[in-house]
């Protein structure tokens, strides 16, 4: 989930990332990759139940199309 940054602080993604979860439903485990820099995006999910789930492997990781690939965590939201 990425909202531009002169949207931000605004509850855009709040509001996605709510919709995106009723969507979902409460009984599904739901799981999403982070930059794992990205600390403020993973307190971000944290306050919504996800919890950090082990580092992605290279293989996996999302490439940019310089080839570079981006480091990334696991973070699961378990179903209730």
């Amino acid at each position: 989930l990425y909202v531009l940054p002169e949207y931000q602080g605004q509850g855009v993604g709040k509001r996605l990332l709510q919709a995106a979860l009723q969507w979902f439903g409460a009984g599904k485990e739901i799981v999403l990759n982070v930059a794992s820099y990205n600390e403020k995006a993973m307190a971000f999910y944290c306050a919504f139940g996800f919890v950090p789930a082990g580092i992605v492997a290279p293989a996996e990781t999302l490439q940019l199309p310089s080839g570079v690939h981006l480091p990334e965590i696991k973070m699961v939201k378990r179903s209730v």
